[in-house]
């Protein structure tokens, strides 16, 4: 009965902060005052750095996520979500499309141990599995800096009629799923789709960077 409370409450948050990243780009607003690219970390290939240290948000998390220095934040309706640790993007001249990320940390109500994590997994993010909602695309098991997750890639018509794809990455660390969301929104599906298919290596090289704190115990 456990393992199956478990996997109900995980695809519960799975669910909602899919639903959340899909709608980052409705109703935001780029706030060039907020980012000063000479002023913060930056990675050793010169992107810039979120660090959750401190952050109200983090779960106690230190963590870094890298994204391009040409990004800004983004303020939108999501921005006092007990979730959210920050929101970026850019709306690049030239292309008729938005481009972001959204980082979240989600705390989980049941204790995952390392059988329960690679069970779960095995449901949500291996290939040969049923969708595990409308709009999945690809999905697949992955870990990043030696911590254990899984990548799922969606599509989702917006209200507004933009076409909005998510590379949603998520990770499970220290009883918490860290959520980082890629996304490409654009008017048109042609559009949309062009511009995520040329950024995927790219968000998908930023997520590789992502980088995890270890404490350590006396």
């Amino acid at each position: 009965m456990t393992s199956r409370s478990n996997k109900k409450n995980l695809f519960k948050l799975f669910t909602i902060s899919l639903v959340l990243g899909m709608l980052v780009c409705e109703g935001c607003d780029l706030n060039r005052s907020k980012t000063n690219s000479t002023s913060v970390q930056k990675d050793p290939d010169g992107n810039c750095v979120i660090n959750t240290s401190g952050h109200p948000n983090a779960k106690g998390i230190n963590m870094d996520v890298s994204y391009p220095c040409s990004w800004i934040e983004v303020q939108t309706a999501d921005n006092d979500k007990p979730t959210l640790i920050k929101q970026v993007g850019i709306m690049p001249e030239g292309i008729n499309a938005n481009i972001g990320l959204t980082v979240m940390i989600i705390g989980l109500n049941d204790t995952l141990t390392s059988d329960k994590l690679d069970k779960l997994r095995d449901e949500l993010y291996s290939k040969d599995k049923i969708n595990v909602m409308e709009g999945t695309i690809s999905k697949d098991t992955l870990e990043i800096n030696g911590v254990k997750g899984g990548e799922i890639i969606t599509r989702k018509i917006l209200e507004s009629g933009q076409i909005l794809y998510n590379l949603n990455i998520q990770l499970y660390y220290e009883n918490n799923m860290v959520h980082l969301i890629y996304m490409v929104g654009a008017p048109t599906e042609t559009e949309a789709a062009e511009v995520f298919e040329q950024q995927k290596t790219i968000f998908e090289h930023l997520a590789k960077r992502t980088k995890f704190y270890r404490s350590v115990k006396s």
